[in-house]
């Protein structure tokens, strides 16, 4: 009878059942899982009869988090555990990040040097002026500056003197363009002349 479960006749979605004794979830919710969902007994997670949203998961002895963690669009590619946690997915930790992230004061502010939520590419342009860029770089003979973290890897003062640049050689060249990056870290670009970290620019916003 359908009362046995639904105890109101006002609101059909108030149910009630007693779980007792029950071990084979999926004789009654089969179907009901989302996709690429664990394929084991809903109760090895969902520990609580009342609350679906109660789970519990052991990930002992699992090292591919992929097989049921798709990620979302421009995220890192690599392993979820390389920044996640298995007790609480929203305090990641971001890891191989080779560029600093309080470069030029930007405190961590990701959109700085990665606009539109796209973490895959970066720009210095955010604080570093283009048109001063490229004629500093022409001017010591660098024709190509637009992969800044070639020669400014770290973003530190005096990167780039004496580094390989492609149409002339070394020197301190100062700034910042854009470029792809891949793996797991963010890259961008930092002003290295005079060992400055930031900048005559300045960097209000962070870079």
């Amino acid at each position: 009878q359908c009362s046995q479960c639904h105890t109101s006749t006002t609101d059909w979605r108030a149910i009630s059942f007693d779980h007792t004794g029950l071990t084979d979830c999926r004789s009654c919710h089969a179907g009901t899982a989302p996709p690429n969902h664990y394929p084991g007994q809903c109760s090895q997670c969902h520990t609580s009869t009342t609350d679906w949203r109660a789970i519990s998961f052991d990930h002992t002895g699992l090292t591919d988090c992929q097989s049921c963690h798709a990620r979302p669009a421009g995220h890192f590619s690599g392993q979820c555990s390389q920044c996640h946690n298995t007790t609480s997915w929203s305090g990641a930790t971001l890891a191989n990040h080779s560029f600093p992230l309080d470069h030029g004061g930007a405190a961590g502010d990701c959109a700085a040097c990665h606009p539109g939520g796209n973490y895959t590419t970066y720009t210095c342009y955010t604080c570093h002026d283009q048109n001063r860029i490229a004629q500093k770089h022409q001017e010591e003979g660098i024709g190509n500056f637009a992969d800044c973290v070639r020669c400014h890897a770290s973003g530190g003062g005096g990167e780039g003197e004496g580094g390989e640049h492609e149409g002339g050689g070394g020197g301190t060249s100062e700034g910042s363009g854009g470029g792809e990056q891949e793996g797991n870290g963010h890259e961008g670009g930092g002003d290295s002349q005079n060992g400055n970290n930031g900048g005559e620019e300045g960097h209000e916003g962070g870079d």
